[in-house]
């Protein structure tokens, strides 16, 4: 039997990513929002969750998260979800839900690309390599 564990998110940093271990390792908050309708009183509402990312790709983190990403950034990204369990400074154990970030897109406007200087080479080979391999394997 097979088994899949992968995320698939699009949404905002809540915060500029944190970068620990030499700039080897980036770990960022993530939104993502749902509109829903109240069933009771018929209003409009929107539902948030957060979700905490860690990234481990040396290449990704000083290529496109360093530069690029940023507090209110819109992404889409990829990867597995991990849960990892630490002691807190009471000596309670603790654990914490992740998701490890394998592929991500950034989704701003190109208006908000262009002002921000993105190399849009630099991004594209970084960020989605195999999206290239797929591309030039296409016969039309």
């Amino acid at each position: 039997m097979a088994y899949v564990n992968k995320v698939f998110l699009i949404g905002r940093l809540g915060k500029d990513p944190i970068f620990t271990n030499e700039n080897k390792i980036a770990s960022f908050s993530l939104a993502t929002s749902q509109n829903y309708k109240d069933k009771n009183t018929g209003e409009k509402k929107e539902s948030t969750e957060w979700h905490n990312i860690v990234c481990y790709n040396e290449s990704l983190v000083n290529n496109v998260i360093k530069p690029y990403i940023k507090k209110g950034s819109l992404i889409y990204l990829e990867g597995p979800l991990r849960t990892r369990k630490w002691v807190d400074k009471e000596n309670n154990d603790r654990y914490t839900t992740e998701v490890i970030l394998k592929s991500l897109q950034m989704l701003d406007t190109k208006d908000k690309i262009t002002n921000n200087n993105y190399n849009q080479d630099t991004i594209k080979n970084t960020i989605n390599p195999i999206e290239q391999i797929i591309d030039d394997e296409i016969p039309f």
